[in-house]
């Protein structure tokens, strides 16, 4: 979740009405969301799809304030070895 972020700020209406002065009803700009989008973006597909370890998701929020996880904080554990292992 994206404190500030309204449903248009994560497509190209955000960055249009941001340019043309059009209001959305969203604190956050659509620049600033863009740039949030595409960190997150890049970081889910370096973990998930290039298997890249290490995704510093601690780092990402300390950049972006803005976002709130809705994982539950008791989420299982990812398998790495063993049966059941990808």
């Amino acid at each position: 979740m994206v404190a500030g972020a309204k449903h248009p700020s994560f497509t190209d209406l955000g960055l249009l009405a941001d340019q043309l002065g059009l209001p959305l009803g969203a604190s956050t700009s659509g620049l600033r969301t863009m740039e949030i989008t595409r960190t997150y973006l890049r970081a889910f597909f370096d973990e998930h799809v290039r298997d890249v370890r290490g995704t510093p998701f601690d780092r990402l929020h300390a950049e972006h304030p803005e976002v709130r996880s809705c994982l539950p904080l008791d989420r299982p554990p990812r398998i790495t070895s063993g049966p059941g292992a990808p």
